[in-house]
């Protein structure tokens, strides 16, 4: 069995090469999104991946989540008529999203 490598072929890291799929990545909304998953989340339950900070909102992060699942679902309700849920913004923080 051979083991999925975490770098590019021009030996950039995963999420270096996945960079410029950040939306609406400025100041303000990492600082938000940060703050609220440090804050709101701890209190609320969280299911894996998700955790919920109201009954609209959820920041998903983690290890195994990457900006292209962001950028498709971004993409897909632009381009063809499959509704996806709105992606308000995606970063990377120290290695995670």
């Amino acid at each position: 069995m051979t083991e999925k490598s975490s770098t590019a072929s021009d030996g950039a890291p995963a999420n270096a090469r996945t960079h410029d799929l950040s939306i609406n990545n400025n100041f303000s909304n990492r600082i938000f999104t940060r703050a609220a998953l440090k804050t709101v989340a701890k209190v609320n339950k969280s299911d894996g991946f998700c955790s919920a900070i109201s009954h609209k909102l959820i920041i998903k992060t983690g290890p195994w989540v990457d900006l292209t699942e962001a950028a498709t679902m971004k993409f897909d309700p632009e381009n063809t008529s499959i509704p996806a849920p709105k992606v308000h913004c995606s970063f990377v923080h120290k290695g995670r999203m």
